[in-house]
């Protein structure tokens, strides 16, 4: 746990962790071919548990959206026939999320983490674009 990235930034600020509610593979959208909500970040269940008994967190961090970019996970900004269920929406879908951590924890920071872009040394030329779950080859000629 020492070397995770949620865990140096908890130590660096002297703080202390409170609850990890950190799935592997979660998604901050609503899986398409689910009936629930749950486990997507937004649902009522992933945004109330964040405190132990009486203790509320003072901090929350949020780093998601690394699995909905991976899976096609429409972000709303493109003109298409909208989904039946606004949560498949990554734009909506995290602004949900965020209202109901306003609403369950108010007096609580919610840091917002920024998804990072890649970069392999051995493969300059490739990147993977911020907004589709693809690479492509840079075009280094002018």
């Amino acid at each position: 746990m020492t070397d995770t990235w949620w865990a140096k930034v908890i130590g660096f600020f002297g703080g202390k962790l409170l609850v990890n509610n950190s799935w592997s593979g979660s998604r901050v959208t609503k899986l398409r071919l689910s009936k629930e909500l749950f486990p997507s970040g937004c649902s009522d269940e992933r945004t109330s548990s964040l405190h132990m008994n009486s203790v509320m967190p003072d901090v929350i961090i949020v780093f998601l959206g690394i699995n909905d970019w991976a899976f096609g996970a429409e972000t709303g900004t493109r003109a298409y026939i909208p989904p039946k269920d606004q949560n498949e929406l990554f734009l909506f879908a995290y602004d949900n999320m965020l209202k109901k951590l306003k609403k369950n924890y108010p007096v609580s920071e919610i840091w917002c983490c920024t998804l990072s872009e890649t970069y392999i040394s051995e493969y300059p030329d490739l990147y993977f674009r911020m907004n589709m779950p693809e690479y492509t080859l840079r075009n280094t000629t002018k």
